[in-house]
């Protein structure tokens, strides 16, 4: 071989190398991407997994009750995305082909034409239990003004209560704190028995009226800022407590503690009452909410499926950058899926809120107060 060539042929060796160890590099930063997402991944689900009860239920009960509902649609939305760049980094699901891409949003499109109007209706649904004759709006305007009265006459120097639902419920709570500690001053002069159960009574009710004064600010808050911190409040157990403490230790109790107990009872089943208004109220707005968003975001994830369908419908784009196109890919994905994840996210807190109040009054069943909630007492 003359030097000519010998010299020819580690030319083309240098050239192949560097071309090797080019894609080599491409392709093992993408890989580690892959990687580091799913030891990211793994991570969280050990953590999850390390979660003691209590931690565990206070997760469960942001999802449900707490969390922001647009944070938990981009949460699931991102997760969605996550997993999907990961299968696609690892070969498990393939963006080679067009006609799989233009399948796929070609479906995604046809289930938004089912979606977006099923959940209109619902909305339809709601406006048409809310639209009702004269003397149906007029029956349940005067039962909302006896109600508010009867609020009214336990604190006579209070006044006229207020129409926005966060004052009057901060009202109604610091009309409930002050019998509570005169209660307890009461049992303070009491033994026995009647001081015990009396001191949990008082314990108790101390316990969920901080709760509610905790997140109620007293000033106009949406219905669900509201709701939430009654969730779990077990109000017909305190009805009952009420009932017993009176029947079993009334004789030693004061005339003062006997009347108190008695107040209290009534404005736990006013508590009652108005977190089944106050649900009412919030699952009509919710729903109609609802409606108009997933109307609005369903007609975004319709436009960025037709896009992505015009874009491979003249083969593979961006084939020089595979991974910039898996990406884009992940995103318009991504997009169509968070109507459904907004639907997801709010349709929970509903439901939830729904199941724990399905039952106003004395029957209690067990799901209204689960294992983790503030105040479980059944």
């Amino acid at each position: 071989m003359s030097d000519e060539s010998r010299r020819e042929w580690v030319r083309r060796a240098i050239t192949v190398a560097g071309t090797l160890s080019v894609r080599a590099t491409s392709l093992g930063a993408h890989y580690l991407y892959v990687v580091a997402r799913l030891v990211v991944v793994t991570g969280v689900l050990v953590v999850v997994s390390l979660l003691d009860d209590h931690s565990w239920g206070s997760v469960r009960r942001w999802f449900l009750l707490d969390g922001n509902r647009w944070s938990i649609a981009v949460l699931l939305t991102g997760v969605v995305y996550a997993t999907l760049v990961a299968l696609i980094g690892l070969d498990v699901v393939g963006m080679s082909n067009a006609g799989f891409v233009t399948g796929l949003f070609t479906a995604i499109i046809s289930g938004l034409f089912s979606f977006v109007p099923i959940v209109v209706s619902v909305n339809q649904l709601t406006v048409a239990r809310v639209v009702g004759s004269l003397d149906e709006i007029r029956e349940q305007m005067n039962s909302v003004r006896q109600f508010r009265a009867e609020i009214e006459a336990v604190d006579p120097a209070a006044g006229v209560s207020s129409n926005d639902p966060g004052p009057f419920l901060a009202a109604l709570v610091a009309v409930v704190d002050e019998r509570v500690e005169r209660l307890a001053d009461e049992l303070d002069a009491t033994t026995g028995p009647a001081h015990d159960t009396g001191a949990t009574f008082v314990a108790v009710l101390r316990s969920q009226v901080a709760h509610i004064q905790s997140r109620v600010t007293g000033q106009r808050q949406p219905i669900e800022e509201l709701l939430v911190p009654m969730m779990g409040d077990n109000y017909p157990y305190n009805v009952q407590t009420a009932r017993k403490l009176l029947e079993d230790h009334g004789d030693d109790l004061s005339p003062p503690a006997r009347t108190l107990i008695e107040e209290l009872k009534q404005l736990s089943i006013a508590l009652d009452l108005l977190r089944q208004y106050y649900k009412a109220l919030y699952i009509k707005q919710a729903l109609s909410r609802l409606s108009r968003i997933v109307g609005y975001t369903g007609l975004g994830a319709f436009l960025i499926a037709g896009l992505t369908i015009l874009v491979f419908a003249n083969g593979r784009p961006l084939v020089a950058h595979p991974f910039v196109l898996e990406l884009l890919v992940g995103l318009a994905v991504a997009a169509v899926v968070f109507p459904f994840t907004v639907l997801l996210s709010f349709v929970v807190r509903i439901a939830t809120i729904g199941e724990r109040t399905a039952a106003p009054g004395p029957f209690t069943p067990v799901r209204e107060t689960p294992s983790y909630a503030r105040h479980s007492r059944d």
